[in-house]
């Protein structure tokens, strides 16, 4: 039988993501739930792993629930402190608190910029024609919510896989991301892969090869020729697409981009 919920008063979630790894997530995260099993809270609590928390400048943190308060760079010592003051006082540990709601800021000395994006840069094309690019992201969440749009829009245009293959965008019938690793997209009865889950730095070299870890836009000059580039680490062509569908294109600049635009053209 699972925890009976209507004895639970906080929630604690732990980020699983790779920077708070890295700086001894796991750790907390062990001592968290020996503390509260020792201590006899584990039945009115709840701990949550999450993938990310999207503050890694921050980590480790951790949210508790009610209240929406989190915590940064949360170690093992800190993490018992929090447990505490919300078990026994119902309160925050004002130490390590970078949000609570209400707050007109976050309490955060390594703040970064909202985009992660740089801006297009004037520079000759893989067409050969001259014309501006830029590296977006490539992670699964907008790899996936890049190919749903697609399917959605029914756009004209092509898709290449690494072997040369062409599709017509307009055919996409289906975008499945259901497997750990890959997206299938449907064209018709034919099917095609693209590695777009996460894979850890010790998976075999396969796997490396065929994962997507850059994703680039690119507009030529003079035309409405607009491409959507994927590459592996070693910057090998692993699949592409050119359409000259405008709005498809506003779309990438406002939700793949960030709002990142091409100056010149705007």
């Amino acid at each position: 039988m699972g925890k009976d919920l209507t004895n639970v008063k906080h929630t604690f979630y732990t980020c699983d993501g790779g920077s708070c790894r890295k700086a001894g997530g796991e750790q907390t995260s062990r001592e968290m739930r020996m503390y509260l099993r020792n201590s006899g809270n584990w039945e009115n609590t709840h701990t949550v792993r999450t993938r990310c928390n999207g503050r890694c400048e921050d980590a480790p943190t951790w949210i508790v629930q009610p209240g929406n308060y989190w915590y940064k760079e949360v170690d093992s010592a800190r993490g018992v402190e929090i447990l505490k003051s919300h078990i026994r006082s119902n309160e925050p540990l004002i130490e390590g608190l970078l949000f609570e709601e209400g707050a007109e800021k976050v309490n955060s000395a390594n703040e970064r910029s909202n985009s992660f994006i740089k801006s297009f840069e004037y520079q000759e094309l893989s067409s050969g024609k001259m014309g501006w690019i830029t590296k977006g992201l490539s992670s699964d969440q907008y790899l996936y919510a890049l190919f749903s749009q697609l399917c959605e829009t029914k756009n004209a245009g092509t898709f290449t896989n690494q072997e040369g293959k062409c599709y017509s965008l307009s055919n996409l019938s289906e975008v499945d991301y259901t497997d750990e690793f890959n997206i299938r997209l449907s064209f018709g009865e034919e099917k095609e892969l693209l590695l777009i889950g996460s894979v850890g730095i010790k998976d075999e070299t396969e796997r490396q090869q065929l994962k997507v870890r850059g994703t680039f836009y690119s507009a030529e000059e003079g035309t409405n020729r607009r491409d959507v580039t994927f590459k592996n680490k070693m910057g090998d062509v692993l699949a592409s697409m050119t359409f000259e569908d405008q709005e498809f294109w506003k779309y990438c600049e406002v939700i793949q981009l960030g709002g990142i635009r091409i100056e010149e053209l705007a």
